[in-house]
């Protein structure tokens, strides 16, 4: 991925998955969290291994692998993933009706 998509894509779901810092600890920037689950996308590592690389707890990458899977999917359903209209229904079920008899 590069430097252009990541931002990108970090710029359609930082609001999703930021968090406000406290007084008694500060959060995990937006961006590493992204960095967090990536890594873990694209290279199928144990959450361990990336608890282990990001110096976090694994039950914490568990869930920023989650909270921002959800995001993504949150953010860009309706950009990656077309819902079909009346016609495009018709059109599967014709295609389906062609090939089936």
């Amino acid at each position: 991925m590069s430097r252009f998509q990541f931002n990108t894509l970090y710029l359609k779901i930082k609001n999703e998955i930021s968090k406000q810092n406290t007084l008694f600890r500060e959060s995990i920037p937006a961006k590493e969290k992204l960095g967090v689950c990536l890594r873990f996308l694209a290279t199928g590592d144990s959450y361990q291994t990336i608890a282990f690389s990001f110096r976090l707890g694994h039950s914490t990458v568990q869930g920023i692998v989650i909270e921002v899977c959800n995001a993504i999917i949150l953010k860009l359903k309706e950009e990656c993933i077309k819902t079909p209209q009346k016609e495009d229904w018709e059109q599967i079920v014709n295609e389906f009706i062609l090939y089936t008899t």
